[in-house]
């Protein structure tokens, strides 16, 4: 059993690496006009009561996967299959949006001359050989990355809030769009912050997730993740808008970017604070697709691969489809493809939780 800080990384994680690296900030932006800020209070709501649900139900079994859960709950065998299922194909497409957005980053960097099919190998080929560790290594990876972007991702944070280029009439403007109807788009973008307990399905088995009182509203897991997820979605909707405005904002790729490169810091070794941001970008980038794409091939393995031959016939399928998506497409149709994504991952994950608390109450009901 390792410690419960584990779970902490898997939830705070999720935060951070779907808070910039991913497209939850287009998809916000896209949206300033339709109802984005009624999107985070909603999608904040929705995530935290879902998040917290979940774990509920894991507090029941301790050490188990979802498989196991599932199996001591009764549920038929075919419906574990299509769960199952669905696990592998939206934890590989998630990892999959995270590369090709990272890949397209890189690639429109001056600095960085080098194309961006080295980078999508080198990249790939690392978070394969990632993925195929033992849930341990996984988790001590995942450990390592987190303590050294947090001081960076600290100073980044603050940096950019805090910068005389920020325009607080911009951000005011924005929220007065607080009254207006948010899409499902915008509600989904704001829920992925909160979907850290899906690794748990596959690493519970490791972290052996149990409240330490019993009763989960008064964990500290809870008040924590749901500060920061607030914090999280005011600075990734607004911050952006309080550097280029309500108009400008819409018409910029790679915005997260473009923020890190308007501030300064002639105080330190690097002028632009964008060398930070790629720094950020990468480790928030490895560290994602390393553990969607491992859950991925968790529940492959399960699923149908019997055999080490398989398994890597399955590696060579997630290695090979990423680069025949950078033929398809520019970044506005993938925050397209995404809206879609997101919105049927955010249905799938409440699923995922009722099938759990429904395991859950047949299981508490037995010692009762």
């Amino acid at each position: 059993m390792v410690s419960r800080r584990y779970l902490y990384y898997l939830l705070l994680g999720t935060q951070l690496a779907m808070s910039f690296p991913s497209v939850v900030p287009y998809i916000l932006i896209e949206d300033r006009y339709h109802g984005a800020p009624a999107a985070l209070i909603v999608g904040l709501f929705f995530g935290v009561v879902i998040q917290s649900l979940a774990l509920y139900a894991f507090s029941a079994f301790p050490g188990q996967t979802l498989n196991d859960i599932l199996t001591q709950g009764g549920v038929p065998k075919v419906v574990i299959k299509c769960l199952n299922a669905y696990l592998i194909v939206t934890e590989y497409f998630l990892g999959l949006l995270l590369g090709f957005q990272f890949t397209k980053l890189f690639s429109m960097n001056p600095a960085i001359s080098v194309s961006s099919y080295a980078i999508l190998g080198l990249f790939v080929a690392f978070v394969i050989l990632a993925a195929r560790q033992t849930s341990l290594t996984i988790l001590f990876i995942l450990e390592i990355l987190f303590v050294i972007i947090l001081p960076f991702f600290a100073l980044f944070v603050i940096t950019t809030i805090f910068n005389k280029q920020v325009s607080w009439d911009a951000i005011e403007y924005g929220a007065d769009f607080v009254k207006t109807i948010p899409t499902w788009g915008g509600i989904a973008a704001a829920f992925s912050l909160f979907t850290g307990f899906i690794p748990l399905m596959a690493l519970n088995k490791e972290i052996k997730w149990r409240t330490a009182n019993g009763d989960f509203k008064l964990s500290r897991i809870f008040w924590v993740t749901a500060f920061l997820g607030f914090i999280l979605l005011l600075n990734t909707y607004f911050v952006p808008i309080g550097y280029f405005g309500m108009n400008g904002s819409g018409s910029l790729n790679h915005i997260w970017y473009l923020v890190a490169d308007s501030v300064r810091m002639e105080w330190y070794i690097f002028g632009r604070f964008s060398y930070i941001f790629l720094l950020l970008t990468t480790i928030f980038t490895i560290s994602s697709i390393m553990g969607s794409w491992f859950i991925s091939l968790y529940f492959a393995k399960s699923l149908f691969i019997k055999n080490s031959r398989k398994e890597w016939l399955i590696l060579a399928g997630f290695a090979a489809v990423p680069f025949g998506f950078m033929y398809v497409g520019d970044l506005s149709l993938w925050v397209k493809v995404s809206r879609v994504f997101l919105f049927g991952r955010m249905v799938g994950s409440c699923c995922l939780v009722v099938f759990l608390i429904y395991c859950s109450r047949r299981m508490r009901k037995r010692y009762v």
